[in-house]
C-alpha cells in the first residue's frame, strides 16, 4: 500500500511543475510586449517635447543670451549688408521722391528687390524703426538691434554726402547759363560758340556781363541744393504726426507678413514689404518719410536749438519721423503676429 500511493504523489507533482513552467512563459511573453510599447512612447516623447520647445523658444535663445554671446553673434557681413541696403533705398529715396507717383512705385520696387536678395544675409530691416518693432517683439536682442541701427544710419548718411558731392561736382555753371539764355533769347548753341562762348555772346549782343545775366536768368552760380528741407505747415503738426502714425501702422503690416508668417518664399516676402511700403507712401502722401534713417537724408529734421525759443521747430520732426514711426510700425508688427497667432489657434 505504501508503493501504491508513493507513485500518484510524483505523478501529481510532476503534472503541477509542467502546468506552472508554461504559465511562467506566457506571461513573460504577454508582458514583453507592452514593455516594449512603454519604452518606445518613452524614448519619443521627449522628441516631440524638444521640437515643440525649439520652435516656441527660437527667438527666445538669442534674447536671453549672454551679452558676450550676443556680440559674439554678430556677423560683419549682416552690418554691412545693412549699411548698403540702407544707402541703396536712401539714394533712390533722394532722387525719387520728386517723381509723384513714378517715384512712389520705383521706391517699393528698390525695398522689394532689396529684401528679396539681402534678406538671407542680415533679415533686410534697412530701417531703424523696423529693427526696433522686431526688438519689442522679442525676434532680435538689443545688441544686434543697436548695431543695426548704427549701420543704417550711417549708409542713410553717406548717401546723401555722396549724392550731395557728386551732384555739386556735376554741375556745370556756364552750361546751365547757356542753357537758359538759349531758352530765352532763342539763340542756339552754335551761335554761341561761334561768338567764343556765353561771355562773349553776352558782351557783344547785349553788353551784360555774366554775374548780371546769370542773376537776371536765376542761374546760380553753385549747384542749388539737391534736398531742401521745409518746415512743417504751423498749426498742421499733429495732422503730420497721426498721417505718418497711419501710414506706418500700414507698412508694419505687411513687414509682420514678412516676419512672422510661415511663408517660405523670399520674393512674395519681398513685394509683401515694399508694397505695404508702396501703400504707405500713397496714404500719406508728401508728408510721410517711414524711415527715420531716410527722414535725415532727405532733411526732414530741422537743425534748430533744442531747448530755444523755437525749440518745437526742432522737436516736431522728431516726435513725427522717430516716435510716430516706430510707435506705428511696432502696432502694425504686433496687431499682424497676434492676429496670426489667433487665426493658427483656431485652424
Amino acid at each position: 500500500m505504501a508503493t501504491k500511493t508513493a507513485a500518484p504523489k510524483k505523478k501529481i507533482s510532476s503534472a503541477s511543475q509542467k502546468p506552472t513552467a508554461k504559465k511562467t512563459v506566457k506571461t513573460t511573453k504577454t508582458n514583453s510586449k507592452p514593455a516594449v510599447a512603454k519604452k518606445e512612447a518613452i524614448v519619443k516623447l521627449p522628441e516631440v517635447v524638444v521640437e515643440v520647445a525649439e520652435v516656441a523658444n527660437d527667438t527666445a535663445t538669442t534674447v536671453k543670451a549672454p551679452i558676450k554671446d550676443k556680440f559674439l553673434a554678430l556677423k560683419p557681413g549682416a552690418l554691412i549688408a545693412e549699411f548698403l541696403g540702407t544707402f541703396i533705398l536712401a539714394a533712390s529715396v533722394i532722387h525719387l521722391s520728386k517723381d509723384g507717383l513714378t517715384g512712389v512705385v520705383g521706391i517699393g520696387l528698390v525695398l522689394s528687390i532689396l529684401v528679396i536678395v539681402l534678406g538671407v544675409i542680415s533679415g533686410a530691416h534697412l530701417n531703424p524703426a523696423i529693427t526696433i518693432a522686431q526688438y519689442i517683439n522679442r525676434k532680435i536682442d538689443g545688441v544686434r538691434a543697436a548695431f543695426y541701427v548704427f549701420v543704417q544710419v550711417l549708409g542713410a548718411t553717406a548717401a546723401m554726402l555722396l549724392l550731395v558731392a557728386l551732384y555739386n561736382s556735376n554741375y556745370d555753371y556756364m552750361s546751365r547759363l547757356a542753357e537758359a539764355l538759349q531758352g530765352a533769347t532763342g539763340a542756339s548753341a552754335q551761335q554761341i560758340a561761334d561768338a567764343g562762348g556765353v561771355a562773349e555772346y553776352l558782351n557783344k549782343n547785349y553788353g551784360m556781363t555774366v554775374e548780371d545775366a546769370a542773376k537776371q536768368l536765376g542761374v546760380q552760380d553753385k549747384a542749388p541744393d539737391l534736398v531742401e528741407h521745409k518746415d512743417l505747415a504751423k498749426g498742421k503738426e499733429w495732422v503730420a504726426l497721426l498721417t505718418e502714425l497711419i501710414a506706418s501702422i500700414v507698412f508694419g503690416l505687411g513687414v509682420g507678413y514678412a516676419v512672422f508668417s510661415e511663408e517660405k518664399c523670399k520674393i512674395a516676402k519681398g513685394f509683401a514689404v515694399g508694397l505695404s511700403l508702396f501703400a504707405g507712401l500713397v496714404i500719406g502722401g508728401a508728408v510721410v518719410a517711414l524711415n527715420p534713417a531716410v527722414a535725415g537724408a532727405i532733411s526732414k529734421f530741422a537743425w534748430e536749438n533744442p531747448f530755444g525759443k523755437d525749440a518745437m521747430i526742432f522737436w516736431w520732426p522728431v516726435f513725427i519721423y522717430i516716435f510716430a514711426t516706430v510707435g506705428g510700425m511696432t502696432l502694425g508688427m504686433t496687431a499682424y503676429r497676434f492676429i496670426l497667432k489667433d487665426v493658427a489657434a483656431n485652424k
